[in-house]
């Protein structure tokens, strides 16, 4: 049987381990810099209607 010490280290492992496994992808930072870019233009777009009214 584990004594509390190897227990502890064992959640700790675990726990460290999901932590790198759910680490977002590059995907995400893509997605957000589309974002981003996107919001940008927007403000753009909406900058250059308001001008033209």
């Amino acid at each position: 049987m584990k004594n509390d010490k190897q227990a502890l280290e064992e959640a700790n492992r675990k726990e460290s381990n999901l932590k790198q496994d759910n680490y977002p992808s590059n995907s995400i930072d893509e997605h957000r810099s589309v974002e981003t870019g996107n919001i940008l233009l927007a403000e753009k777009e909406l900058g250059q209607q308001n001008e033209n009214l």
